[in-house]
């Protein structure tokens, strides 16, 4: 099946999920209004052909705070990737690695493979705690450090899939 749009994209992953995932990406919060308004939203969108317009070179591409993407498209912040494949979150990142373009972080928090949503205020003592006990090990589980002078170069590696799991150190 070739995607076309988004809704021959969602017929594919229907044919791919389980019943349970499916339903649970294909549907909206509450009453779903807001995914009512969007899907609306976009069926009022059209694209015009030009005609007689050169097109022998082609691109998508563009920037994004001064990082260059493939695409305008980015990977918004989005919850239970596992229930799509069994590396979640990572393999979201890495398939908009591939893809050239960027995913996007939400708030402050730990999302995703390893602790779920996670507080820092709450969680990382926990965490720590872990630590302590011997029963998870943070220094296998950071890829990189970074401090506030390195912060570019973080979100570079990052996206270029050198880092996984930074951590910025600074002091004050």
């Amino acid at each position: 099946m070739r995607v076309l749009n988004l809704v021959s994209l969602e017929a594919l992953a229907e044919k791919k999920l389980t019943k349970n995932a499916f339903g649970y990406y294909v549907s909206g919060a509450d009453d779903e209004l807001a995914l009512r308004r969007n899907r609306d939203a976009f069926s009022r969108v059209a694209i015009h052909h030009r005609v007689l317009v050169d097109v022998s070179v082609r691109t998508c591409a563009t920037t994004v705070l001064g990082h260059p993407i493939s695409m305008p498209v980015i990977v918004a912040p989005t919850a239970f990737h596992k229930l799509a494949c069994e590396d979640g979150e990572l393999a979201t990142r890495r398939a908009a690695t591939a893809a050239g373009t960027i995913m996007t972080l939400f708030k402050k928090t730990l999302k995703g493979s390893l602790f779920g949503d996670c507080n820092p205020t709450t969680d990382i003592p926990k965490i720590l705690g872990l630590y302590q006990s011997g029963d998870i090990k943070l220094d296998e589980i950071i890829t990189n450090t970074y401090t506030l002078d390195q912060v570019n170069q973080g979100y570079d590696d990052l996206l270029s899939g050198k880092n996984v799991r930074g951590v910025l150190v600074h002091e004050h």
